[in-house]
């Protein structure tokens, strides 16, 4: 659901300022939909090279080259898009997460397209609570040091 850029989730809405109304949403069934902490990844999958081409990277689709280029690609980019949604899971944004989980799940969605398209208000309280979560959860820092085989 995650970009795999430097900054915080942004998957294309622009972010619609919703914000948690503190009230369980429901999904299309009428069931609440709880908060979602996601547990961060427990094995290292990106190669030592990737962590330093992504720390050198200035722009998005130099990030993305770099986790193209890793050996393991999809291993990597699947740590690095689960670090990074835990950090935001556990930095105040798990009662988003839970919603646009739960709005997926309701409408059938496997992909961030069919997400931006069947679930607007979801995808924007989401990356609005991660833009407010800011540098804590960028994928550039401590998020790809913790998807980084450890040399040995």
């Amino acid at each position: 659901l995650m970009d795999s850029g430097m900054g915080p989730a942004d998957t294309g809405t622009g972010g619609d300022g919703g914000t948690d109304s503190g009230t369980p949403p429901t999904d299309s069934g009428g069931g609440t939909c709880p908060p979602i902490v996601l547990p961060a990844p427990t094995t290292p999958a990106c190669a030592a090279e990737t962590q330093a081409c992504g720390a050198a990277a200035t722009s998005q689709a130099a990030f993305e080259a770099c986790l193209d280029d890793d050996p393991m690609a999809m291993a990597c980019t699947a740590c690095v898009g689960q670090g990074q949604v835990s950090c935001l899971t556990m930095n105040g944004c798990d009662a988003e997460w839970g919603n646009l989980e739960c709005c997926g799940e309701a409408t059938g969605c496997t992909d961030v397209a069919c997400l931006n398209s069947m679930c607007p208000t979801e995808v924007g309280a989401f990356n609005t609570c991660a833009t407010s979560v800011g540098a804590t959860c960028a994928i550039q820092g401590a998020v790809l040091t913790a998807c980084t085989i450890p040399a040995g």
